[in-house]
């Protein structure tokens, strides 16, 4: 376990360092003791709003700078806001930490809060909102609508994002009494995990941050006072496809009952955390196969990331036509029967260990680890927790357990149906043009004449260490690769089955049995492989069906052989099972093609596609599956020749391979290489916009695409230079003209697409109806200024060096690197490669990424599709 050093300065900062040998980056991340609770009436979502200032420059720092020398040296930066934390974290190259250093202190002591940068984030904002809340299905659900059916107090109650007319009365002066108030070192928690000397960390900090003078701390939130009964409230929801349900507990104080609170994140664990789960299997039993419920600690990010009051959360997705209370119904039975009878030692244990899983591979990465360092020193005083966590709940017993369903049961609980209603479009948010940021175009104050002091310059870059890595082929003709990777004591498994599509028939008998593979009802062994704390998910799409895991390295033979038996035997798919699993996804499928932002993503792809796009499964194909035709697709397509197994964690690499063959030698299907089904030719490319008219949507939904060369050509690594120069990241061009500069949208972004036989560009961004067409027409000026104005050194080399420090970042998470790995084995690229790749990038130069971008960021490549009220963009019209 690692250990955590904790050093007070003299202004009241407090350090939390743990030292991780080993890890290619480093975190580091500060929390303020202020979240939404914090804010008065009147003032809902300042917290928030708060963050995104910080953002906005500082003294020594430039707006908008601070994320660029960031991602310049290879790191990645962003902020959270919480009930009672706000959160800025970054991870870095170990070369750039005392450059964070500087940044951080810089804004604790002196942030720029002007009236033009508050006008501008005021438009980013509000595009969060309409993007994440307003505009989207669920978007209040169940935060924040829950907890002001079960809370009294204002601090739990109100919308932390806020409401647009407490947000449109904020002024600077507001804005630097805040900082005032809550961002001093008394109310900051500094954490720093990874590779590094505690002494010299510690040293830097006290360099940086000593000389920030102390101020008072303000007082605490009221308490919440308890409540008896139960208290409901119906949501109505213009753009959610179908009703939902969901019912909200009052958790123990963690800071007062630990042991009380971990008994619940494990009943959430047993209730609804696997396919052996109870209130899954109950559901089953009663014909409510097609709910899908959830149940756990926490209403924002999961558990622990609040002080009381803290909330469990059961929330559930159904049919229209289904009564919810035998939802309900069921989910009381259960608690009872587990109050009374309590859980085997089986499956106590089994609940314990996957909840375990699940905290251990959230904080797989040392940046999550340092955040999660902060964030429990600074709510609860606990910074061990991360590490100390997952031991303690494999120590929790039944009678626990017990009590945790009887406080459930016997408190209060709050109850929040949502139905779908029509679209009004009549009622809305006014626009104030006069908070336009356009409108404060150049102020001088926001532009420093001269800096006092420089960013530090960064130390040398540490080269990537390549970890220990077997890569054979087994007689079966299953491709196997292991790494040691071991940050965390599990292991990543990502088992990779090409599927090549012909048709959308196929295509969604292959999500149906993807859906099944591992369903109790044909593998028994799941409820086993279960118990060990693994978890393994099945998905398939038109390519490929993948299945996905993490758990204890000590039980990795014994998840292979729960696997072999699934995968070896094409019967078991019952009827009954299979009718409730398709019309469970026929219901997914319909929801997620009614949602903008998908029909968008389409059309953009048959546009640019034409008859080559995959063929996806509609509601009608899904419901025509049958168990017959899942029996077919398995015994001809579910073969190891055509697969690939990737494990990646705290193993041995070569002795895991012994163990690899013997527990998958009854998986030894043989069928013949499939081919890629015909496709029909591609379009002639036309630039231009096509316009889907759509005035039920909050704002349009923008894209644009280009077709670019496939990963193995041998200007891939400069391609992606381009592409993060462009937009591929926060400091892009792209994003800082749309999002920072002109409060245009939330978010715009350019990502890469790659497959075998060629990538695709993918350009995406939404806007609200009054600027959509301005946003537009700034993507396309963005274009064209290209040519006129290519990327020069700076953004070359802060766009370059970001990719390489985000490689470094990918391998030293046992996910990611077990991600990448397995895409590059479906790519035909060797898997060493994920270790010489940052070096390539490293080594791509200046001049030729002017050229490509010349070629493969020239107005002519791009075709697009706009989604949206087409009054609102009559330029695109």
């Amino acid at each position: 376990m690692s250990e955590v050093i904790r050093v007070l300065l003299p202004n009241g900062l407090r350090l939390v360092l743990t030292p991780d040998p080993g890890a290619t980056m480093v975190g580091v991340s500060l929390h303020y003791g202020v979240g939404f609770r914090s804010e008065p009436v009147g003032r809902t979502g300042f917290a928030h709003l708060f963050e995104h200032l910080m953002f906005q420059g500082s003294e020594n720092v430039a707006p908008g700078e601070h994320g660029r020398l960031v991602q310049a040296a290879g790191g990645s930066f962003n902020g959270s806001t919480g009930p009672d934390a706000t959160n800025f974290y970054q991870t870095v190259p170990h070369s750039a930490l005392e450059r964070v250093f500087f940044l951080e202190a810089d804004r604790m002591r002196a942030p720029r809060l002007t009236e033009r940068s508050l006008a501008t984030q005021l438009a980013v904002v509000k595009e969060e909102i309409r993007k994440n809340v307003t505009g989207k299905a669920y978007g209040r659900f169940p935060w924040p609508v829950l907890p002001q059916t079960l809370y009294q107090h204002f601090a739990n109650t109100h919308d932390g994002y806020g409401d647009f007319g407490d947000l449109d009365s904020a002024t600077a002066a507001d804005c630097r009494d805040f900082f005032d108030a809550y961002y001093h070192p008394g109310n900051c928690v500094l954490s720093v995990c990874g590779d590094f000397d505690p002494g010299h960390v510690a040293g830097l900090a006290d360099a940086y941050f000593s000389a920030i003078p102390a101020r008072p701390l303000r007082d605490g939130h009221t308490p919440e006072p308890h409540r008896d009964g139960e208290y409901h409230q119906v949501h109505l929801d213009e753009h959610a496809p179908g009703p939902a349900l969901a019912l909200g507990y009052r958790l123990p104080d963690p800071q007062t009952d630990l042991t009380g609170y971990l008994a619940h994140m494990v009943l959430g664990t047993a209730l609804t955390g696997g396919v052996s789960a109870r209130l899954n299997r109950a559901l089953l039993e009663r014909d409510l196969g097609s709910v899908r419920v959830k149940a756990g600690c926490g209403l924002i990010g999961g558990p622990l990331r609040a002080r009381d009051p803290d909330t469990f959360v059961v929330s559930a997705y159904y049919p229209k036509d289904l009564d919810e209370e035998r939802i309900i119904a069921v989910v009381d039975a259960e608690l009872d029967r587990l109050r009374s009878d309590g859980a085997d030692d089986a499956e106590l244990a089994g609940a314990a260990r996957r909840c375990a899983t699940l905290w251990s591979r959230a904080h797989g990465r040392v940046g999550e680890r340092a955040r999660s360092h902060g964030r429990l020193e600074s709510l609860y005083g606990a910074a061990e927790l991360t590490h100390e966590l997952p031991a303690r709940l494999e120590l929790l017993t039944t009678k626990e357990l017990q009590e945790a369903a009887g406080r459930l049961l016997d408190g209060a609980r709050a109850r929040v149906t949502v139905r779908p209603v029509p679209p009004d479009r009549e009622t809305g948010v006014p626009v104030r043009p006069a908070r336009d940021p356009g409108a404060l175009a150049e102020v001088p104050a926001d532009r420093p004449s001269r800096r006092a002091l420089e960013p530090p310059p960064l130390a040398p870059l540490q080269p990537v260490q390549p970890s220990p890595l077997s890569d054979v082929v087994l007689d079966t003709g299953l491709r196997v690769v292991a790494v040691r990777s071991p940050a965390v004591p599990l292991v990543s498994l990502r088992l990779r089955i090409a599927l090549p599509c012909a048709d959308a028939a196929q295509a969604a008998a292959q999500a149906v049995l993807g859906a099944m593979l591992l369903r109790e009802s044909r593998c028994p062994q799941a409820a086993e492989l279960e118990q060990t704390g693994w978890t393994v998910v099945p998905l398939a799409d038109t390519r490929q069906l993948v299945l996905s895991g993490d758990g204890p390295a000590t039980a990795v033979a014994d998840v292979l052989r729960v696997l072999a038996g699934a995968l070896a035997d094409p019967g078991g798919y019952d009827d009954g099972d299979v009718a409730t699993t398709r019309t469970l996804i026929a219901r997914q499928i319909a929801a997620l093609a009614a949602r903008p932002a998908a029909a968008a993503r389409t059309a953009l792809r048959r546009r640019l596609l034409g008859g080559q796009a995959d063929e996806h499964a509609g509601a009608a194909e899904v419901l025509a599956v049958t168990a017959a035709d899942l029996e077919n697709l398995h015994a001809t397509r579910i073969a190891p020749a055509a697969a690939s197994l990737v494990l990646v964690g705290d193993l041995d690499p070569d002795d895991v391979l012994g163990e690899v063959a013997e527990a998958l030698a009854p998986w030894r299907r043989a069928c013949g290489a499939q081919p890629e089904p015909a496709r029909g030719p591609a379009p002639v490319q036309e630039a231009g916009l096509e316009v889907i008219d759509d005035k039920s949507t909050a704002q349009t939904h923008v894209r644009f695409g280009a077709r670019w060369p496939a990963p193995d050509h041998p200007s891939f690594p400069t391609l992606e230079v381009a592409n993060a120069a462009f937009g591929g990241y926060f400091s892009s061009r792209l994003s800082t003209e749309l999002r920072e500069k002109r409060g245009l949208t939330y978010s715009a972004r350019s990502v890469i697409e790659p497959e075998a036989d060629g990538s695709m560009l993918l350009v995406s961004f939404e806007a609200r109806r009054e600027v959509a067409d301005t946003a537009i027409t700034e993507f396309h000026r963005l274009i064209e200024k290209l040519a006129e104005s290519p990327f020069d050194v700076a953004e070359f080399e802060s766009a370059r060096d970001h990719l390489v420090g985000q490689w470094l970042a990918g391998v030293g998470s046992q996910g990611d690197l077990a991600n990448t790995i397995s895409g590059r084995l479906a790519l035909g690229l060797p898997p060493t490669g994920v270790f010489e790749y940052s070096e390539k990038l490293a080594t791509v130069r200046h001049e030729d990424v002017r050229t490509a971008s010349q070629e493969f960021l020239a107005p002519g490549i791009f075709t697009g599709v706009a989604l949206g009220d087409a009054d609102s963009i009559p330029t695109y019209r």
